[in-house]
């Protein structure tokens, strides 16, 4: 039954929190789903607005620089004199400083210019800087991004980012050239104007729109139309070497596992990746914010949860427990609420029937032991202990004087056992009791069929003082010895054995006599198992009523599963077993209550 309530409450339970949770986890995934894309979109939309605002920087980058270059292809007279050979020491040294000349007004024309260069058809190098830069003019006619300048069929041109090897003062430093081919007023080309400027000023973050939260993890790559890596926003923090990238970029490690946008300039090609972590961070901590609010809504809704179906199960629960001590005698009433729902409605009919069952007892069960207590009453009345005890002592003494000591001792054991059963207590007795009652009516059996019974009993000493109910045991011998001994001429012996089996005592009485057959011991077994159930009937016949007297007294002493079973009967021998609590609490005389 606790069992039943138990999984009751648990499917309140149950039922309650998913009527309670599923909607909530259900609108919180709708939610983050509709969030999360919204973040991708909002993400979408600043990098191309960050990508576009690069690729203008990146238009006026090259629109400025062509201006600036084409400054030198107006200047017809000194480029038509780089294509015409000179012997004159003095000639060259004029054209040197024309071209040098020349060669300081484009460098100074922009900060960011490091140093400037003027390559000829035929091979010949000038250069000016600011910072004192010195060119190796083999070293620069030999690097291979020079030569994909003279391979190009475009007049202005952004070579990749390459290593200034060719400088005598850094050769491990990094720059990007742009170049312009330059013609002579023949319209032939003439020679190339290369400027080296840092990489760095490509891109000016500063003046960039800025993403929200996604300045450090964003990554800017600029390549040229042959895909030349030009610039990586690594760069200008100094994160990750040159040598680094160009090997990942070998490595086709570039690629983003997050969003990727592209956007196209005349010259140059933009590309902004944004990492998944980058993109995924608000939902990452949307998701965490909904997480603790879960968290604490279940557990809240745990609390009220076990509450409510504390408050509908208890009631059910004592109920059950209420009615599992009526189902074993004990009944008891259980308050009703105040204001009663269905289970206090519930609860006031179970009080209605314990009240029914109460009027029952006390009109049927006490009446009907009121009864037997008169009578037994009426009958100890009648009988004089005193002349019934005189008068057996006057028969004995008779007896003895005619020297029939048989008669004399039969007498006596007769006095002895009316003795016992005048002076006993008629609600409980002990096993030495008992069984020194028994003794004697097998002693006066013996004397009557001349010794053919033959009394053996094995009783622990520290059982002899337990309490048991009166005249038990002298019936099962007394039914013995009529229906199994008292046929036969033979011998029987009669057994009787005391032990303890966890919270129970068990006697054990077996015969040697003629037994029964199966049928007999199957109904007598099965009226002893009913009356063990509690339903104690009236038996019209005589047949082991004695049996039946022992098993219905243990019944309404204490309770259901306590009697009688026979456990074997053959003609060999009969075994029968009487179990009874073993430290049973006697309870007053149900007459002297009613009484009271």
């Amino acid at each position: 039954m606790q069992k039943k309530a138990r999984d009751l409450r648990t499917r309140l339970l149950a039922g309650y929190l998913i009527v309670c949770l599923v909607p909530m986890f259900l609108t919180v995934f709708l939610i983050s789903v509709n969030s999360a894309e919204r973040i991708r979109e909002d993400t979408r939309q600043k990098a191309a607005l960050y990508s576009a605002q690069i690729v203008r920087g990146l238009d006026a980058f090259t629109e400025s620089y062509s201006n600036l270059t084409r400054l030198l292809t107006i200047d017809y007279d000194v480029i038509s004199d780089l294509g015409r050979e000179t012997e004159s020491i003095y000639e060259q040294m004029n054209r040197n400083t024309a071209v040098r000349k020349l060669l300081m007004r484009v460098g100074m024309l922009r900060e960011d210019i490091r140093n400037v260069m003027l390559v000829t058809v035929s091979g010949r190098v000038y250069q000016y800087s600011q910072e004192g830069i010195s060119v190796s003019a083999e070293a620069l006619l030999c690097s291979p991004w020079l030569e994909e300048i003279r391979a190009s069929s475009r007049d202005l041109m952004i070579t990749p980012t390459h290593y200034t090897d060719y400088y005598e003062s850094d050769r491990e430093g990094i720059t990007v050239s742009v170049s312009r081919r330059i013609y002579g007023s023949d319209g032939l080309e003439k020679c190339f104007l290369i400027v080296d400027i840092d990489p760095y000023a490509l891109v000016d973050l500063s003046a960039a729109q800025k993403l929200e939260g996604l300045e450090e993890d964003l990554r800017i790559l600029i390549r040229t139309e042959n895909g030349g890596l030009v610039y990586d926003s690594r760069l200008s923090s100094g994160s990750v070497t040159w040598d680094r990238i160009l090997q990942e970029d070998a490595d086709d490690e570039t690629k983003s596992s997050g969003f990727v946008y592209q956007d196209t300039t005349g010259l140059l090609h933009v590309t902004v990746m944004i990492p998944a972590r980058s993109m995924v961070r608000g939902i990452v901590d949307f998701s965490m914010y909904v997480t603790v609010i879960m968290a604490v809504s279940v557990i809240l809704i745990l609390l009220v949860s076990s509450r409510v179906t504390r408050h509908i199960t208890r009631p059910v629960s004592d109920l059950q427990k209420k009615m599992d001590e009526a189902e074993q005698g004990h009944y008891s009433l259980l308050p009703v609420p105040e204001k009663p729902d269905e289970i206090g409605v519930l609860i006031a009919h179970y009080n209605a029937m314990i009240r029914t069952i109460h009027t029952l007892i006390d009109e049927v069960y006490l009446r009907e032991i009121k009864q037997k207590d008169a009578m037994l009453l009426a009958l100890r009345a009648q009988i004089n202990p005193h002349v019934l005890f005189n008068t057996l002592e006057s028969i004995r003494m008779k007896a003895v004087v005619n020297r029939d000591m048989e008669t004399a001792q039969m007498i006596k054991l007769l006095s002895k056992m009316f003795r016992a059963a005048l002076d006993a207590d008629p609600k409980t007795s002990t096993i030495r009791s008992e069984h020194e009652y028994a003794s004697c009516y097998v002693d006066i059996q013996n004397i009557r069929f001349r010794g053919r019974f033959r009394f053996v009993s094995h009783i622990p000493e520290d059982l002899m003082d337990l309490h048991v109910p009166p005249m038990i045991f002298q019936p099962i011998l007394e039914n013995s010895i009529e229906h199994g001994g008292r046929a036969s001429h033979e011998e029987m012996a009669l057994t009787l054995d005391a032990r303890t089996e966890g919270d129970a005592l068990v006697f054990v009485f077996r015969d040697t006599g003629a037994g029964m057959t199966e049928e007999q011991m199957a109904s007598l077994n099965q009226d002893l198992l009913e009356i063990s159930r509690g339903h104690i009937d009236t038996f019209t016949g005589h047949e082991r009523i004695a049996l039946r007297n022992i098993a219905e007294r243990i019944c309404l002493r204490y309770g259901e599963g306590w009697g009688l079973r026979v456990e074997e009967s053959s003609p060999s021998g009969t075994t029968v077993t009487l179990r009874i609590p073993l430290t049973p609490a006697f309870p007053d005389d149900p007459a002297e209550e009613a009484d009271t």
